[in-house]
């Protein structure tokens, strides 16, 4: 089993929320489109037409702080799709 580095969990943090840093208060203050406290949500997307959700990915609703995380069989599953979320991440804010 592969454990997430330091840089992984913050691409990963990104990926939720589009911010780069965590608020120094925490997640209690993270801060939605309205400049409102936002807090930071895990739900289950709506289903999917076909059964066959294995492969879907994790959705972000950054402006938010939500994610929409499908039900996987394993924890293992789940692993390999934020794996593949990290590998894929274009950086789409560009490099600094």
């Amino acid at each position: 089993m592969t454990l997430l580095k330091k840089e992984d969990l913050l691409a990963f943090y990104r990926f939720c929320t589009g911010c780069t840093r965590v608020p120094i208060d925490g997640f209690g203050s993270l801060q939605g489109t309205r400049n409102k406290y936002q807090k930071f949500c895990i739900e289950t997307p709506a289903p999917l037409i076909s059964s066959d959700s294995v492969d879907r990915l994790i959705e972000a609703n950054t402006c938010f702080n939500r994610i929409y995380l499908p039900q996987y069989e394993s924890k293992e599953i789940m692993r390999k799709i934020i794996f593949k979320i990290l590998e894929n991440d274009t950086d789409y804010f560009g490099k600094q």
